[in-house]
């Protein structure tokens, strides 16, 4: 051993207050809007944001909007917790900003939906620790463009405060044109529809899937109907789910048809990528996105320095039959997208056992880099 590395100072990561926050915050919209099942998949703190269990072992009823609970809850066990400001490093608010904005969307106008999130900002401006919201950071549990709104009938302003400029944000679809919002934020997955736990991921038969394409979306936009369009033209290599009731939407079958299918086409939502996207790749289903119409690049999915996205999801013209490209790929090129996904398909997936390796310990470690400065605050 050389004598400067007996001398080596370990790395020693940093500590994380939680702040206490009153309840109007996250405790009380959340009990408000549990019982209106937006979305479907209950959010409770008792599922650790996770939701019931579907089927065994281990299949869960995740909302895709619940990123603020599963964070609060997985910081509130984590080995990084400290009870003493005084001692911490960093410091995590655990304001629900999409839950209040679920609470409050159906509101006429900005301000008033906008009112409790900007409150959030007085309140932390107060707080001896806030030091201009350095070395704070927040979870988003919905898209990033939700809370950048100055007029309109739906989101919020609360990102459009002077107060975030400095504070660090995870949210699952950040804005990939910065338009000049100066903040600072790290891509994380939605909380898919449905999840397991690290230790009862489902297996993943890459040989028997017997369903080249499957698609579950709403035909609700031109791409989609042109890929609805073409799904039926292909019955015998194509099949679609569409559930106009949320309600009704059966997670279990969609896991099932993940599973059976090679391919799962994702035209943009609301946003570019969906939740479905990632029940997709929790499945070993090889998703299909569509750049043209919903321009995203690769460097704003999410743990992209960790993810070869170009090797893991397959782009393509709409313009063309999709069903056709597809199934014209050779049995090594599929089979190189398969093992790109199944190396990481844990990555992708917040597990029901905080332990584990998950998408959320991965987010932590890109939190410690930044704080350690190899990625900046």
């Amino acid at each position: 051993m050389h004598e400067s590395d007996s001398h080596a100072t370990e790395i020693r990561s940093p500590r994380i207050y939680i702040y206490d926050l009153p309840p109007e915050y996250n405790v009380q919209p959340l009990e408000i809007v549990r019982p209106m099942r937006i979305h479907a998949g209950d959010m409770g703190s008792e599922y650790g944001g996770l939701g019931p269990v579907l089927v065994e072992p281990g299949l869960r009823e995740t909302n895709q909007f619940s990123l603020e609970v599963i964070a609060h809850e997985r910081l509130a066990v984590s080995d990084l917790g400290t009870l003493d400001p005084s001692e911490a490093d960093l410091f995590y608010v655990p304001f629900y900003a999409g839950v209040e904005l679920m609470r409050s969307n159906s509101l006429p106008t900005i301000e008033e939906r906008s009112s409790v999130s900007l409150q959030v900002w007085d309140y932390l401006a107060k707080q001896p620790f806030w030091n201009g919201g350095n070395n704070h950071f927040m979870a988003l549990g919905r898209i990033e463009m939700d809370f950048l709104q100055t007029d309109g009938t739906y989101g919020t302003s609360f990102l459009l405060h002077p107060a975030a400029a400095n504070v660090t944000f995870f949210s699952i679809e950040p804005v990939s044109d910065r338009s000049g919002i100066h903040h600072h934020t790290i891509p994380v997955p939605y909380p898919a529809h449905t999840h397991a736990s690290q230790n009862s991921l489902p297996e993943v038969d890459y040989d028997a899937k017997n369903l080249l394409i499957s698609s579950n979306w709403l035909s609700r936009t031109p791409l989609r109907r042109t890929l609805r369009s073409q799904c039926d033209s292909h019955p015998d290599l194509c099949t679609h789910y569409e559930e106009h009731d949320w309600q009704a939407f059966n997670n279990t079958l969609i896991a099932d048809l993940n599973l059976r299918s090679t391919f799962c086409l994702q035209p943009g939502g609301d946003s570019p990528t969906r939740s479905a996207f990632w029940d997709s790749l929790l499945m070993g289903c090889i998703p299909v996105v569509f750049p043209t119409e919903c321009p995203y690049p690769h460097e704003a999915y999410p743990f992209s320095d960790r993810v070869p996205w170009n090797r893991t999801i397959v782009s393509l013209d709409s313009d063309l039959d999709v069903v056709e490209r597809l199934a014209a790929l050779t049995e090594e090129e599929v089979m190189g997208y398969q093992e790109e996904i199944e190396e990481r398909r844990w990555m992708w997936q917040y597990s029901d056992t905080p332990e584990d390796d998950d998408a959320f310990s991965v987010l932590l470690e890109e939190i410690v880099e930044r704080w350690r400065g190899t990625a900046g605050w």
